[in-house]
């Protein structure tokens, strides 16, 4: 007996998308005309019906089922922009060839920027079909119109029904929740333990639901958990899917009966791969929800739904990665149109895919605050090989946080970093904030602040938009305030701060010890900050100077945290400490490296991956490998030495000196012999400590 296929039907909203296709000229400041910069108007297949072409081209890789769409479509030769009968969305595509590896023209369209939507103005004709029942129905929500066909609260007669025990995917745009959503009522009231709601987490948060962006996996996850456990119909759904676009989902489960799971890539955040690749398309949610159909055609089950989410994902990577195909040359193309065939066969492939080789990982989200999503079976062991191989080796399945050459896997600690990049990056891409932005961190001697912010700050020179902003290594300036002796040499600093801003770049300016005194008062420096940070401006004589666009850091050297700081700062009112801190914008506590007792598993796992980036710097060769897999050996006693003895004297700069002090050069290993001598360790530690534990 032949093997029945299963039936898919794809309704919704109907969109003509129109991508205009225009090329790039050198300079469009001269005239508003010029006959060399060129546009060409494609249009497409949107909303459901883009939907239902990923599906019926993922369905016939295996034959499992079959794709009808409810409704009819246009006619090619007669549609127009405009057309009164369809809703049109205007997008703006270019080439960005820059974009291409290895420095070859690859060609790459992908959407520059949207231009608007325009809602059809006539009623589109429909023909009624005759009690068809699918296995399946996929429904695209765009808000343009569908879901108001639902207002006489009965089903549509030109809309498919599932049969008894079918199922029901709504991709939902643009969520209004309640009653007056006619379709969302008429599913929750008949549908609720078959539907599977997908949304993508920009929308929710566009509903007001207070969903933290780009901080860590567990702080997102938790929050989306708690805002779709605050709306009971939410809770009723089967599973509701959020999606982080080509960064991961969040898959919640009815009643929480099941185990609500994240699905993410450890070596990202959300965001990080947009901010990476640059450009945007369309098509995302559109790809998740394919695949998702596509794993949960023949039974849904949190297995397969999770095989589908996987896949969404990586096919939504795919689409970015190669952006709209294109007809005729890259320079001008004579069509441009959404890659369905290629992102079907991803959705095919990576449906197959053991979970153990998808770059996203499952973990379940846990209700505790502190959570953290690292997992340390053995810290001596993983330390270990962090050391030899590298963090990202040792740590991969693990959500590392990474700014250029500094990577954390501590919660607290990448939270706050990202959400200092976060005000640095939204900062330098507002330039109508003419005054510096100011920023305090905080730790103890040697616990690497300034370096932490540098390398933040090296990571967002790396974005597109932002490299022509920052300014650059070389731009930076740093002042130690203990070093000054009077208001005289800040005069002179802030001169040099503003001949950079002048030249169109945003420098990051450290005030080393900020917090020290002046003139025998506490926080006596405070005062002559007032008006750089809040107008942007300070006085000379009788002369005002503008500081220009700046990143002002100012790093503790007296108090080591926040807390702390401003405990100090609001009892000096005379040094107007607390007008000091209503101008700070953010802060950033760098945690210590000095055990509690017993040993911080954190703590070990910090101090190996700056052990292993300082042999980088200091001893090089030591390692052996290629670029991309270098390998070193240290002795395991010198390693449990660095590693487990409690307390630094000077922090990091302590465990740098003890290496430089070492005996390395021509060694291919890093052995115990190479330590230096006990009374030179004494500077910087316990040496008796120290070398037990050798």
């Amino acid at each position: 007996m032949a093997k029945l296929t299963k039936r898919v039907g794809v309704a919704g909203d109907l969109i003509i998308d129109w991508n205009l296709a225009r090329t790039q000229v050198a300079d469009r400041s001269a005239t508003l005309w010029d006959p060399n910069y060129t546009a060409r108007a494609f249009w497409q297949l949107g909303g459901a019906a883009m939907l239902c072409e990923i599906l019926q081209a993922t369905a016939q890789k295996d034959g499992q089922y079959e794709v009808e769409y409810a409704g009819s479509l246009p006619n090619n030769t007669a549609l127009r922009p405009g057309d009164a009968a369809y809703n049109h969305s205007y997008t703006i595509c270019s080439r960005r060839s820059e974009e291409s590896k290895l420095g070859q023209d690859c060609g790459l369209w992908r959407v520059e920027s949207f231009l608007g939507f325009e809602k059809a103005r006539a009623p589109l004709s429909r023909t009624p079909i005759a009690n068809k029942e699918v296995d399946l129905l996929v429904i695209d929500d765009g808000n343009s119109g569908f879901r108001d066909l639902f207002a006489e609260g009965r089903w549509p007669d030109f809309v498919p029904r599932p049969r008894k025990g079918g199922w029901i995917v709504l991709k939902w745009a643009r969520p209004l929740f309640g009653n007056e959503n006619h379709l969302w009522h008429f599913l929750q009231e008949h549908f609720a333990d078959r539907l599977i709601a997908v949304f993508t987490v920009n929308d929710l948060r566009l509903n007001q639901m207070k969903i933290s962006r780009e901080l860590s996996w567990e702080e997102t996850a938790q929050d989306v958990q708690r805002e779709i456990e605050k709306l009971a119909e939410l809770r009723r759904c089967a599973a509701v899917v959020v999606s982080f676009y080509t960064a991961g989902a969040v898959v919640y489960h009815r009643h929480g009966t099941r185990d609500n799971s994240l699905y993410y890539d450890p070596n990202g955040i959300e965001g990080q791969w947009f901010a990476e690749n640059g450009g945007r398309m369309a098509g995302y949610t559109q790809s998740l929800v394919a695949a998702i159909v596509h794993a949960i055609i023949n039974d849904v089950t949190t297995e397969s739904l999770g095989i589908g989410v996987r896949s969404g994902v990586a096919a939504s990577r795919l689409l970015h990665s190669i952006g709209f195909q294109f007809e005729g040359t890259p320079e001008e193309p004579t069509g441009l149109k959404f890659p369905v065939e290629q992102v079907a066969k991803e959705i095919h492939k990576t449906s197959k895919q053991p979970a153990m080789d998808s770059p996203f990982e499952k973990v379940k989200i846990q209700q505790d605050r502190g959570w953290s999503m690292v997992s340390l079976d053995n810290v001596w062991n993983t330390a270990l090989k962090i050391i030899t191989e590298g963090p990202k080796h040792a740590l991969h399945g693990q959500p590392i946080c990474t700014f250029a050459d500094f990577i954390t896997v501590d919660r607290q600690e990448a939270e706050s970093l990202r959400s200092i990049r976060g005000l640095v990056s939204e900062y330098v891409r507002n330039r109508s904030r003419a005054k510096p932005l100011s920023i305090a961190v905080f730790g103890q001697p040697g616990s690497g602040k300034s370096f932490a912010v540098e390398q933040v700050m090296e990571a967002l020179r790396q974005l597109n938009d932002l490299k022509h902003e920052l300014g650059r290594k070389e731009d930076k300036k740093e002042f130690n305030l203990s070093q000054f002796s009077d208001s005289g040499d800040l005069l002179g600093a802030l001169h040099q701060i503003r001949d950079v801003a002048l030249s169109g770049k945003v420098p990051l300016v450290l005030w080393d010890e900020f917090d020290a005194e002046l003139d025998h008062q506490k926080l006596g420096w405070l005062r002559y900050f007032l008006a750089p940070m809040q107008d942007g401006k300070f006085q000379e004589g009788q002369t005002t100077h503008s500081t220009g666009r700046a990143v002002f850091v100012f790093a503790g050297g007296t108090s080591y945290s926040m807390e702390a700081f401003a405990k100090l700062a609001q009892k000096e009112k005379d040094a107007k400490g607390p007008d000091f801190l209503s101008r700070l914008k953010g802060y950033l506590n760098i945690p210590a490296l000095d055990h509690k007792s017993p040993a911080d598993p954190m703590v070990v796992i910090r101090r190996a991956i700056l052990f292993r980036s300082m042999l980088e710097r200091g001893a090089p060769g030591l390692f052996s490998g290629d670029r991309n897999n270098r390998h070193v050996v240290v002795d395991s006693g010198v390693a449990r030495a660095f590693l487990y003895v409690k307390n630094y004297k000077h922090g990091a700069r302590s465990m740098e000196t003890i290496i430089s002090m070492s005996l390395l050069d021509g060694k291919r290993l890093f052995e115990r012999s190479s330590l230096p001598s006990r009374h030179l360790l004494k500077m910087h530690v316990e040496p008796d400590k120290f070398l037990s534990l050798i």
